[in-house]
C-alpha cells in the first residue's frame, strides 16, 4: 500500500457496547502526553499530533486525571477547543496523590529573567511529582473529581467517565452507582465505565446498568480475557476497551532472547510469537494489533502515542490486512502449548 492510499484509508468504527458512542477501532491512549514532555515547543507539537489523529479518523481519546498531574486532560482541552463535537473524550478518576517537589520546578533557576514568569506558571502545572496515596470513590470525591476534569478538558460534559482501577467492594457500593446516575442526570457525564488494571475481579462489574464499558489488559501476552471476559461482554452487551496489546514493549524485535529471559517469565511465549510472525512474513506489531482488533467483542484498542512517528506507525498497522484463520490458530496454540510460568 503506497503512502497516498494509506492516508485515505478509512478508519473503522464500532458502537461501544450498549452506549451510542461510535468509537474508532484504535483509540489515542493519552497516558504519555502532558507534563514535562509537553513544555515549550513540545506542547504545540503534541497538540498537532492530537489534531492529526482526529483528522485521520481517530475519535476516541482516553486519559485520566492522574496522567501528568492532570496536564494530559489540559492538553486535550486545548487541542479540541472548537472541535469538541468531533471527538469522544474518556477520562478516569478515583486515584489520590501527594505532591512533592520535583526537578522540573527548579529549572527556572538556571534560565534568564525573561523566561521566569512563564516558568512560574509551568511549575504550578508541571513542577510537582505525584506519589500514589490510595483511592477514593466516595460520592463527594467523585463529584469534585468530575468537576475538575471538566475544567481541565474545557468541556461541559465527559463522554465516558471511568472509575480508575476500583476494587471489588466498589462494585457492590450502591452509593457509587447513585452518584454516577446523578452526574449523568445533571448532564456532566454521558456514560460510565471501569478501567481495570487486572482481571482479578472483572466479573463483579458485569450486570450493572450504569457500566457501559470495561477497559482491560488484553493482547498476545495477556490472553486470559479471551475465554474469561469476552463471552461475558457479549452476553451483557458491555463494550470492551483493550490496552497493552504490544505487551508493554516486550514484543519489540530488537530484544534478544537473553534479554527477554532476564526480563519476563513470558519469554518462551514471546519467542514463539516471533517465530509465527517470521513464518507469516508480517511484523509482530501488526499481528499483535490485529489479533485483538478481530475480536468482535472488542470495541476499541488503545495505543499509546506522542509523536507523528508513533501515530503513523499505528495507522500503518491498523490499515494492514486481517489475520487469516491459520494464523489465529497458531497464536492460540502458543497459549495452550507454552503455559505461563509464575513470576520468580
Amino acid at each position: 500500500m503506497n503512502a497516498a492510499k494509506l492516508r485515505r484509508a478509512p478508519m473503522q468504527h464500532k458502537i461501544l457496547g450498549s452506549t451510542t458512542l461510535e468509537v474508532s477501532a484504535i483509540g489515542f491512549g493519552c497516558s504519555r502526553i502532558g507534563g514535562i514532555s509537553a513544555t515549550g515547543r513540545g506542547r504545540g507539537e503534541t497538540v498537532r499530533v492530537l489534531h492529526q489523529a482526529q483528522e485521520r479518523g481517530i475519535n476516541f481519546f482516553d486519559t485520566a486525571d492522574a496522567y501528568a498531574q492532570g496536564d494530559s486532560e489540559r492538553l486535550l482541552g486545548e487541542a479540541f477547543r472548537g472541535r469538541r463535537d468531533k471527538v469522544i473524550l474518556a477520562t478516569k478518576g478515583g486515584y489520590l496523590f501527594h505532591d512533592t517537589e520535583s526537578a522540573a520546578g527548579s529549572l527556572g533557576r538556571v534560565v534568564g529573567l525573561a523566561r521566569r514568569v512563564k516558568q512560574k506558571v509551568e511549575s504550578r502545572l508541571l513542577g510537582r511529582k505525584r506519589q500514589f496515596a490510595g483511592q477514593n470513590f466516595a460520592p463527594e470525591y467523585l463529584v469534585s473529581a468530575v468537576e475538575r476534569s471538566l475544567r481541565r478538558l474545557n468541556t461541559d460534559y465527559i463522554d465516558l467517565y471511568q472509575l480508575h482501577a476500583p476494587r471489588t467492594e466498589q462494585s457492590r457500593d450502591s452509593e457509587v452507582f447513585e452518584t454516577l446516575a446523578r452526574l449523568r442526570t445533571a448532564g456532566k457525564v454521558r456514560y460510565f465505565g471501569v478501567g481495570l488494571e487486572a482481571l482479578d475481579d472483572v466479573e463483579h462489574w458485569f450486570g450493572h446498568a450504569a457500566v457501559g464499558s470495561i477497559q482491560i489488559p488484553f493482547g498476545l501476552l495477556d490472553l486470559e480475557a479471551r475465554n474469561r471476559v469476552l463471552p461475558l461482554a457479549a452476553a451483557k452487551n458491555v463494550g470492551l476497551i483493550a490496552r497493552g496489546v504490544y505487551g508493554g514493549g516486550l514484543l519489540k524485535p530488537e530484544l534478544s532472547p537473553e534479554s527477554l529471559r532476564r526480563m519476563t517469565p513470558k519469554w518462551e511465549r514471546i519467542a514463539a510469537f516471533h517465530r509465527i510472525a517470521s513464518s507469516a512474513a508480517r511484523p509482530i506489531d501488526e499481528i499483535a494489533l490485529h489479533y485483538v482488533l478481530q475480536m468482535p467483542e472488542i470495541s476499541c484498542v488503545l495505543l499509546g502515542m506522542r509523536t507523528p512517528a508513533h501515530l503513523e506507525e499505528n495507522l500503518r498497522c491498523v490499515t494492514r490486512p486481517a489475520l487469516d484463520v491459520e494464523l489465529v490458530r497458531a497464536i492460540e496454540r502458543v497459549d495452550s502449548e507454552i503455559p505461563l510460568k509464575p513470576e520468580a
